[in-house]
């Protein structure tokens, strides 16, 4: 999952077709679906100063021209695992031979086996949380940003996230809330929005649906009526940000055309 969000905004930033994509994930459904050593599908060739399943790029160059999207995605791929263990991984762990490993926080050794239970999870994890994402787009605004599920202080610092309501695109009011800073997946131009205007929401469930503006207007930090969940078995959005030096907020509901 973390691969194919990456592959997601290169391709989207390169204008690159799904065989970018695809590519990005190639190596590891190779291994999954066709059963090969992982050492052949990502290139791995021998620990490196200590390190493990460092992916030998120049080995891939040689081997490979990157002369097309897909082989282009599998070569980022490669790249992202390749500053993974070198910059995350080898800070936990160091390679005793080619069995075990030793922990470093504290120093418990441990065959190779365990060492990817451990190290895995946390990718399972984390594969967790970005589904747990959804994505928003506004054109007139610009932004095409994820939308956080944790309300918490630092998600926030990072993009918009959900308030309040049900799960994405299911019937009801769903809330989302985002810092007036100007930053393209933040909500400072979000006063510039009219009724009429459309926004779309994206969700692994119910895919991509569309929403028209039909209400603007501020309210004080204690009015809550914007986030009511009478929608009549309609699907909503209302989206909220800070307004007149954070004494307001300001509310743009749309419904689902």
């Amino acid at each position: 999952m973390l691969h194919l969000c990456i592959a997601k905004k290169v391709a989207k930033e390169m204008n690159f077709s799904i065989n970018y994509i695809k590519g990005s994930i190639l190596p590891d459904l190779t291994k999954r679906l066709e059963g090969k050593d992982r050492k052949m599908t990502h290139y791995i060739t021998e620990h490196t100063d200590g390190i493990l399943e460092v992916p030998n790029l120049e080995k891939f160059t040689y081997e490979n021209k990157l002369n097309n999207e897909e082989t282009l995605g599998i070569y980022s791929h490669l790249i992202e695992d390749k500053i993974y263990f070198e910059n995350f991984v080898s800070d936990y762990i160091e390679v005793i031979n080619e069995d075990k490993i030793r922990f470093k926080y504290d120093n418990k050794i441990k065959n190779f086996e365990g060492y990817q239970k451990i190290f895995y999870s946390d990718f399972l994890r984390l594969n967790y949380y970005l589904i747990k994402h959804y994505n928003l787009n506004i054109e007139k605004l610009k932004i095409d940003t994820c939308v956080v599920e944790d309300y918490t202080k630092n998600a926030m610092e990072t993009c918009v996230t959900k308030f309040f309501g049900p799960n994405p695109n299911e019937i009801g009011n769903f809330c989302i809330t985002g810092h007036n800073y100007i930053t393209k997946n933040m909500f400072g131009y979000l006063y510039t929005l009219k009724n009429g205007d459309t926004l779309t929401l994206t969700d692994n469930q119910n895919g991509t649906i569309k929403y028209k503006i039909y209400h603007k207007y501020k309210a004080k930090a204690n009015q809550t009526y914007g986030l009511s969940q009478r929608t009549n078995g309609k699907r909503e959005v209302t989206l909220i940000t800070c307004c007149n030096y954070s004494n307001e907020r300001l509310i743009i509901k749309a419904k689902e055309i």
